[in-house]
């Protein structure tokens, strides 16, 4: 959702964020990038899409998973980072998708492409699963 200098959310901003077709919902993914971005400048970017979101689709449910803590060694950052994305979710009206327990350290190199950020097709695997149950979980019905 953010980079240094909040140049990425600048630059998405600029550009229609949903399509035009009403959706029943949005899902935003909080990424390591916003580890790097002070917490008022994320905050502030965070609220801006929403907005931007809620101005595009206001029907929309919309729905944030979180950020998988692949970093053991940074297991304080993306602590701090996953609460709070789930404090600004709950503070604006959204649901919040925990992914951070996800992926076990001892093996977390194995989840990631040769970038060792992104995730690989079973990393992504994973992600979908969790995403998966908790609509399910939550209500959410799959439209075709």
């Amino acid at each position: 959702m953010g980079t240094p200098a909040g140049s990425y959310v600048d630059q998405i901003l600029k550009e229609p964020l949903v399509t035009k077709r009403p959706a029943s919902f949005v899902l935003l993914e909080g990424g390591l990038a916003d580890l790097a971005v002070p917490r008022s400048e994320f905050s502030a970017s965070f609220k801006n899409v929403v907005e931007e979101i809620r101005g595009q689709q206001p029907s929309a449910e919309i729905f944030v998973l979180g950020p998988a803590n692949v970093y053991p060694w940074e297991n304080g950052d993306i602590d701090d980072n996953v609460k709070l994305q789930a404090q600004l979710c709950a503070e604006l009206g959204l649901q919040f998708i925990d992914t951070a327990d996800l992926m076990p350290h001892q093996e977390f190199l194995s989840y990631l492409l040769e970038d060792n950020t992104h995730p690989n097709q079973e990393g992504a695997d994973i992600l979908s699963e969790r995403l998966a149950a908790e609509l399910v979980r939550r209500g959410v019905e799959p439209s075709v």
